[in-house]
């Protein structure tokens, strides 16, 4: 079951790799490997990053904002951020990201 919470909690969340809901900011633990999500907003190189990602390894981990894929985890724990400029909401969720997964990125 996917936990509420505020987005100022989600960071603890997205370290942890805990599936959560924060209204614009939730992150999933998808089952079926990552392979049917729409990552159409991301831009050429990362949607290629992250289509060879699911087929090498399989996704473990999205972040989404707003629906749209901001950062993943493959099975093997790499984790990506890929750096795509958006709105600033979206922009402040990337942040989260990036600060909590400082050390493994």
């Amino acid at each position: 079951m996917t936990q509420r919470v505020k987005v100022a909690e989600a960071g603890e969340r997205i370290y942890n790799l805990s599936a959560f809901d924060a209204d614009n900011l939730r992150a999933i633990r998808p089952t079926n490997g990552g392979k049917y999500f729409y990552v159409g907003d991301l831009d050429l190189a990362a949607q290629r990053q992250y289509l060879a990602d699911v087929e090498q390894h399989g996704i473990a981990y999205l972040v989404l904002s707003y629906n749209v894929v901001i950062a993943w985890v493959t099975r093997n724990n790499i984790r990506r951020v890929p750096d795509v400029r958006y709105s600033p909401t979206t922009s402040k969720h990337q942040n989260i990201v990036r600060r909590e997964w400082a050390e493994h990125l």
